[in-house]
């Protein structure tokens, strides 16, 4: 008996959409969450501060050019 009830549950894991690893993982806690996206909210920061730098070098190129006088 106890060994239909095994084998069930390995094909109703089987029939499932989710992996069975995945099945086993805790799932994550409000703190855990929040930890996350904090992380991923300071790495995206830090990314635009990065191409912000970048569009400010831009715009001095740009504004470099513009005063140098034109050769013909």
């Amino acid at each position: 008996m106890r060994e239909g009830l095994e084998n069930q549950d390995e094909e109703n894991l089987e029939e499932t959409d989710m992996p069975e690893e995945e099945t086993e993982e805790e799932p994550e806690t409000v703190l855990t969450q929040m930890t996350r996206i904090e992380g991923e909210i300071e790495d995206l920061e830090s990314e635009i501060e990065k191409r912000n730098k970048v569009i400010e070098d831009l715009k001095k190129m740009i504004d470099e050019t513009e005063e140098e006088p034109v050769e013909e």
